[in-house]
């Protein structure tokens, strides 16, 4: 189980499994959210490259990196053995 909680700008995450934790900055923090809204990559893209005034090819980029970090450490796990693409 992956626990998330908001400390200032970051989003910190437990698992309690492997008793790690992570940390995530403002926009980690943001994509983190709402994939765990509604799982969907380009929306959160979207909403994080006018949120934060960036391009969104670079955005996805950066988002894309986070996503399989989070996937090599079993914190999205559930959505990465499905092989969910909209998740990525």
């Amino acid at each position: 189980m992956v626990l998330a909680t908001i400390v200032k700008n970051e989003t910190i995450l437990l698992d309690t499994a492997r008793e790690h934790y992570f940390s995530l900055n403002a926009v980690g923090g943001r994509f983190w959210s709402l994939i765990a809204m509604d799982g969907s990559s380009e929306r959160a893209v979207a909403c994080i490259a006018q949120e934060f005034c960036a391009d969104e090819a670079v955005v996805r980029a950066d988002l894309v990196r986070l996503w399989d970090q989070l996937c090599a450490n079993g914190l999205a796990s559930a959505a990465c053995e499905d092989g969910r693409e909209d998740a990525r």
